[in-house]
């Protein structure tokens, strides 16, 4: 498989507690040197702005507004897709930032349910206000963040990967921990 660019996209995970961490996953717009500095910007106020207290919303509010502030002129633009799991809980709560949903697949049920929710791009609108989604999740569901760089991954063919094929390879080896999935 090929991807038609360099894929300019992050995935981070932050322990928090021992049983609340947050997942972070963005994805700029091109893929050249200005989006990778602009990867590592927002990256940059992402990690500054989760060392303070505050809501997932507020912290995508704020992302976004220092991010809109650097790009306002350079029609560049980023999506992100930030969430917090709280195991002891059995929460999930995020926040979207134009990025695809994440999916939650349950082995049990053989079913996929996307955590969608609205939200402008990272640095579209300066005062733009995210909203905060939860959901409750079980033991043995399995959350899946990806990128369009995976569905919209070619063969030698020129056949997308997609989204059905994305989550046939989660739904096949359900039973596995995440390293082998």
């Amino acid at each position: 498989m090929h991807s038609p660019g360099i894929a300019l996209q992050e995935l981070r995970t932050t322990l928090l507690t021992n049983s609340i961490f947050f997942i972070v996953v963005g994805d700029v717009s091109d893929h050249v040197i200005p989006s990778a500095l602009l990867m590592t910007t927002a990256r940059a106020f992402l990690r500054q702005r989760m060392s303070r207290a505050g809501d997932l919303n507020q912290i995508m509010a704020d992302v976004n507004r220092q991010l809109a502030r650097d790009v306002e002129e350079s029609g560049q633009f980023m999506t992100l897709f930030l969430c917090e799991i709280d195991i002891d809980h059995h929460m999930v709560r995020w926040v979207r930032a134009g990025h695809d949903p994440a999916i939650i697949c349950d082995p049990g049920t053989d079913s996929f349910n996307e955590l969608c929710g609205r939200g402008l791009p990272l640095g579209v609108f300066e005062d733009y206000s995210y909203q905060i989604q939860t959901c409750e999740i079980k033991p043995g569901q399995i959350i899946a963040i990806g990128t369009d760089g995976i569905w919209e991954t070619t063969n030698e063919d020129d056949r997308l990967f997609g989204k059905a094929r994305f989550e046939a390879v989660i739904q096949a080896d359900a039973c596995e921990n995440a390293a082998k999935i």
